[in-house]
């Protein structure tokens, strides 16, 4: 289904025209007007013309909370600003920013007679989250009123330049492009970059709203929305209408639904996107065999054991991404506190916590200097076991009761950390050896002009001549790459999409053409008349880089007199 584009206005019961509204970019749009309590409105289309019908809006409610903002889009330089408007309240409210259910910022709204009409300030670092961030709306008891996305720009970006070594090549030449990236201040910087240079008749047969999207607007938009179609709008600094269909998109195809409510029923209902938007992982079979066998061998004097001695979830059991508490417990815990203190891990995080105190207990058990604090695997827990492992470690004679055991024990003992030393050889020769096997090479793709190519053949229509998704500029931002050319007579269009190790994000592209090497350009009038004088300038273009010698024209004319 394709969006269609439609105008009309906004009608009170009795017919009286309150509001107007126009659809803007891919069939959506806003308008804002205040509804009367206890009216009833509904929407007439008056573009296309020919819909008789009213379409009703729903009821005016008693109660709610609403959320707004001034502008479309946040600068990375200057505060988020929420404007909270609510009636009908039981008490106090709190509002969050948060991206991807990690709150980055929070902000308590007092009430007054059960309404507010406040702006919520959020100031952030740039350093902070950017792209979309959620702002919602919590009252006393921790339970979601309200939810608008936001979208805040990028503090850092990358700018990428292509250059061509001409202004125009021939079929079955050669191309150097020379690639330069530097900060959004124009300082030089490394960064990588996917290259990707393709015949533009070919991109022209898919339709542009069907185009793939650039490596920004996948990275900063894609993961938070159903569907970006005509993806090529949204982040273009040329165009001044990109923020506000940036917000048009959020509106109304962004994940803003309140599924940690019910998460299973979320995931159980929208599948694989519900999956995406929770960010949630699966505990794939080598995961789960992995720490089995880590389990079993039980590698690392016991750290191992001990990691793994926590309930582990079943093979295809979701688990949460992140290891914060969730946004809406935070909510109700921050009502319920000072807002300084941090919320209640859930329930389904307990099982995991041994796994991620882990380490803060390895290095709680380090000494002060920085040296290995005595080993406490040992040490006994009860008097008891004290007194059991007492009477082990007193020598005694061979002959004695439970000595010959004692004896067996401690050989038994010195050839399970033999085997546990040839254990740990053979783990970190296979650690080694799985990260060598993740070395793999980047492909690159570069045409190459066959040898016995005549010139004037026209047999190689090759659609992409370059393609390298990891091309590394130096210290000073170049990079240079070369390629044959096919024996079309077009453009082709040249594809840059760069990030840094830091996550800044940047894209361009260009134009390359490939004329024909020799033609004749005659400058025709566009119409004559009885006993005109046609004087036809004619351009004879040489399109090589070598001389053309011995070059005749002749014209021959049919139909005319002398």
């Amino acid at each position: 289904q394709k969006p269609a584009d439609l105008a009309g206005a906004i009608v009170d019961g009795q017919g009286e025209q309150v509001a107007e509204f126009r659809s803007e970019h891919e069939g959506r749009g806003r308008f804002a007007f205040t509804p009367a309590a206890g009216q009833k409105y509904s929407m007439r289309i008056d573009e296309p013309a020919g819909i008789a019908a009213l379409y009703p809006l729903p009821e005016v409610a008693e109660k709610g909370t609403v959320l707004s903002t001034e502008q479309d889009a946040f600068a990375a330089d200057e505060p988020v600003n929420v404007q909270v408007r609510a009636a009908g309240l039981d008490g106090d409210l709190l509002v969050t920013l948060s991206k991807r259910e990690s709150v980055i910022g929070r902000m308590n709204v007092e009430a007054v007679d059960g309404s507010v009409d406040k702006v919520a300030k959020f100031e952030l670092a740039e350093s902070d989250a950017d792209g979309v961030l959620i702002a919602t709306v919590w009252d006393s008891q921790g339970n979601p009123l309200a939810e608008r996305l936001v979208f805040r720009q990028p503090a850092k970006q990358v700018r990428v330049k292509i250059s061509a070594d001409a202004e125009q090549y021939i079929p079955g030449g050669t191309a150097r492009l020379t690639i330069e990236t530097t900060d959004e201040s124009g300082k030089p910087l490394s960064a990588v970059v996917g290259l990707a240079v393709t015949d533009d008749s070919v991109l022209e047969m898919i339709e542009k709203r069907e185009q793939a999207p650039r490596l920004p607007v996948m990275v900063l938009l894609e993961g938070d929305v159903r569907e970006l179609a005509d993806a090529h709008v949204y982040l273009d600094a040329e165009n001044d209408e990109a923020p506000r269909q940036v917000d048009l998109l959020l509106g109304t195809q962004g994940w803003r639904r309140f599924a940690f409510i019910n998460t299973e029923a979320f995931v159980q209902e929208h599948g694989d996107d519900a999956r995406r938007v929770l960010a949630l992982q699966v505990v794939t079979m080598r995961e789960w065999s992995r720490s089995a066998s880590m389990f079993s061998g039980g590698i690392g004097g016991g750290i191992a054991v001990d990691r793994f001695a926590a309930p582990v979830d079943a093979p295809g059991a979701p688990i949460a991404a992140n290891e914060g508490a969730p946004v809406a417990q935070l909510a109700a815990s921050n009502l319920k506190s000072a807002p300084e203190e941090a919320a209640e891990a859930p329930q389904s995080a307990a099982a995991l916590a041994p796994a991620a105190e882990q380490p803060a207990r390895d290095q709680s058990a380090a000494g002060q200097d920085g040296q290995a604090a005595p080993d406490l695997a040992n040490e006994p827990v009860n008097a008891e076991e004290a007194k059991r492992q007492q009477a082990f470690r007193q020598p005694q004679a061979a002959g004695e009761p439970n000595g010959e055991l004692r004896a067996r024990a401690r050989g038994f003992a010195e050839k399970l950390d033999a085997a546990a030393d040839r254990e740990l050889a053979l783990f970190e020769r296979d650690e080694a050896a799985t990260v060598a096997e993740m070395l793999t090479p980047v492909r690159v793709y570069a045409h190459q002009v066959r040898s016995d190519r005549q010139p004037g053949q026209r047999v190689d229509f090759t659609e992409t001549l370059f393609w390298h998704a990891g091309l590394k500029t130096d210290d000073e931002g170049r990079a240079s790459v070369e390629f044959g050319l096919n024996d079309s007579v077009t453009s082709f269009r040249v594809f840059a999409d760069a990030f840094t190790a830091e996550g800044s994000l940047g894209s361009a592209s260009t134009t390359i053409e490939s004329v024909e090497p020799f033609y004749i350009e005659p400058k025709m009038p566009l119409e004559v008349t009885m006993n005109d004088i046609v004087r036809v300038p004619l351009s004879a273009v040489n399109a090589t880089n070598d001389r053309l010698a011995n070059v005749g024209i002749e014209v021959l004319a049919q139909g005319t007199q002398p």
